[in-house]
């Protein structure tokens, strides 16, 4: 009789075990979550921006190994279907090998900017020239940053 009683015994242990773990996890997922949140609102890298750093990182990439129009893809573009305001040959001149950008792969970034809805990355160019790329959250699409570095519009003083 007594490992009758033993084997309810580990079922009840089990059991507390069990609901222990999942209110740790729930408690670990909480205690991510604010952090995220707090980084977000300090202008840190936060876990959300992860999707778009790998985005310029794969830009990067593809113009390391010479595949511009997986890049002009990255753009929103095709070169089949180009831009209306970003052809392809305007892409090529840009961000070609014989233009000023090529270099990006040997540059070194700056800083990162978390907007509301995307990244401003900078870089800086071995040529010395500072590069800006905005990334949109929303659809991974990357463009130059309208407003250099910043997340926002310059402030235009009233006469």
């Amino acid at each position: 009789m007594a490992g009758f009683f033993e084997q309810y015994e580990t079922r009840s242990s089990w059991r507390e075990r069990m609901v222990k773990w999942f209110f740790l996890a729930i408690l670990v997922i909480l205690v991510l979550w604010a952090a995220d949140w707090t980084l977000g609102k300090l202008g840190k890298d936060n876990i959300s921006d992860v999707r778009a750093q790998w985005r310029i990182k794969s830009f990067i990439n593809a113009l390391d190994e010479k595949r511009y129009e997986d890049a002009y893809k990255m753009w929103g573009c095709e070169k089949s279907k180009p831009c209306r305001d970003y052809s392809y040959a305007s892409f090529i001149e840009d961000w070609g090998p014989h233009s000023a950008n090529s270099n990006i792969t040997r540059g070194r970034k700056l800083v990162t900017r978390h907007c509301e809805s995307g990244i401003v990355r900078t870089d800086l160019l071995p040529n010395k020239e500072m590069v800006s790329l905005y990334v949109n959250r929303g659809d991974l699409i990357i463009s130059y940053a309208p407003w250099g570095d910043s997340c926002t519009a310059p402030s235009i003083p009233v006469p």
